[in-house]
């Protein structure tokens, strides 16, 4: 058999859009540490430092700095995930194995698709609002493209039942650990306290995102040429040999696969959910389910007939296909190294809660969702900002004289919705790496849905302060 993978898995246009968009916020962002003052919060009381020199070469190195400096290990962590990742999914697929199981799939939904819409939203949504989990799902989504080309939509589908649907649960969080847990133990609210109005927002964002993707479903289905990515599927689907699955069902050996891989997925589960009750494995989810995801992909192509060295074959040659989306994931994140090693985060943070202090209570509280929006861009951990921001924000809500929960409010959305869309966030450049989407294309397709999520989520904030949400 051919055993063969295409490495070409990233568009050269997509690739070169990309590069282009993060030079340009970077060079914005070393430019910020020229003019901005540094400073520092000091007792919390904001402080005027002198300004250490922050020359321009060292803009250039950057993304070569991020990975012996700052939060360095985060970064390397991401990396072999997404190695690890690729190289398995690229084995997993000459397999036949996610072909398979998607083709079984799409026979049992191809009559009812809107059931399966509203299952996989509702699921996905569901494992970011209430475990916090988001990129944990960077797995699966190759899967759920699969399954919406089996289904005759596009990778688009494919990634706002995944990406998308995990993101905005993940923003319109009921019990998120990381994001509403972390910023109410540090505003000193009982946790997970005011969750009522959270499922609310849930449900409502849930009704949103399922409306969107049942009316571009629709779309695909009337004419197939009104997908922005029509073209790019073409080839992407040439990589997916034509399969008998008559034989495969057949074949005792296929089926053992099968069995060996669905039993890896289960392991997945398990270590997707574990760090929501055993919190000490969060530290180590993204390696962990890496080596899962990896011997997976080993035993289930071995039991298939492949030889290991067909499959480590395969694996080295998927890796490589991933090796261009490093260099993304660097250079978004030395935009935040810059900003941070130019000594200007804090001043921007004084700089927007002196706005917050003049305005009226509920742009106030409009006044934080944008801050909170803005820091997202540099500073993607939602822990990291709720440690960075809380402490700062907590005392402001006495001040403007609102409850610290629409305070924690106003965090979760200004964390949150933003992930899918902001081209600093590694989660979102590794999907659109796995799936062969520029980010021009994807920000067309998804900026209508953001700024609606914008409008009805401002509209949420100024309803939970009038009706006094504690």
């Amino acid at each position: 058999m051919n055993w063969t993978h295409s490495s070409k898995l990233i568009n050269k246009k997509s690739y070169i859009s990309a590069i282009i968009t993060l030079t340009f916020l970077m060079i914005v962002s070393g430019m910020l540490t020229k003019i901005i003052p540094s400073g520092k919060y000091i007792n919390n009381t904001f402080q005027y430092i002198e300004k250490e020199p922050y020359p321009v070469w060292r803009w250039v190195l950057a993304p070569f700095e991020v990975l012996v400096k700052g939060n360095s290990f985060v970064i390397i962590m991401i990396i072999f995930f997404l190695l690890l990742v690729g190289g398995s999914i690229a084995a997993l697929k000459e397999a036949k194995i996610l072909q398979f199981l998607i083709m079984n799939i799409s026979e049992k939904f191809s009559e009812n698709k809107k059931l399966l819409i509203f299952v996989l939203c509702f699921l996905f949504m569901s494992l970011g609002a209430f475990l916090g989990i988001f990129e944990e799902i960077i797995p699966l989504i190759p899967f759920i493209v699969l399954l919406s080309w089996s289904l005759g939509w596009d990778t688009l589908m494919g990634l706002g039942l995944s990406l998308v649907s995990c993101g905005f649960g993940f923003a319109s969080a009921v019990l998120n650990p990381f994001t509403i847990g972390v910023a109410q133990t540090l505003a000193n609210v009982p946790i997970f306290s005011g969750a009522l109005l959270r499922i609310l927002i849930f449900l409502i964002t849930y009704l949103i995102l399922v409306t969107f993707l049942i009316n571009y479903s629709k779309k695909l289905e009337k004419d197939k040429y009104s997908s922005p990515v029509y073209f790019q599927d073409l080839k992407s689907k040439e990589s997916y040999n034509i399969v008998d699955y008559s034989l495969l069902n057949n074949n005792d050996n296929f089926k053992k696969a099968v069995e060996n891989f669905l039993f890896f997925m289960m392991i997945l589960f398990v270590l997707i959910i574990l760090p929501f009750f055993i919190k000490s494995f969060s530290n180590y989810t993204l390696i962990l389910i890496s080596i899962n995801i990896l011997a997976a992909s080993i035993t289930t192509c071995y039991q298939t007939g492949m030889s290991f060295h067909d499959i480590l074959k395969i694996i080295f040659k998927g890796m490589l296909a991933l090796l261009p989306v490093i260099l993304l994931i660097l250079m978004a994140s030395s935009i935040n190294y810059i900003i941070t090693t130019g000594g200007i985060l804090y001043t921007l943070i004084f700089y927007c809660s002196k706005a917050i202090n003049s305005a009226p209570p509920i742009l106030s509280i409009l006044i934080i969702y944008l801050i909170v929006l803005v820091l997202n861009f540099f500073i993607s951990s939602g822990c990291a900002k709720a440690f960075l921001i809380i402490p700062l924000l907590v005392p402001l809500a006495e001040v403007i004289g609102v409850d610290k929960q629409l305070i924690i409010l106003a965090f979760q959305f200004g964390d949150g919705f933003s992930n899918i869309i902001f081209p600093t966030n590694a989660v979102l450049l590794i999907s659109l790496g796995l799936s062969n989407v520029s980010y021009s294309t994807w920000f067309k397709w998804l900026i209508k849905l953001q700024l609606l999520m914008l409008g009805a989520t401002s509209l949420l904030l100024c309803l939970a302060y009038f009706i006094g949400y504690k």
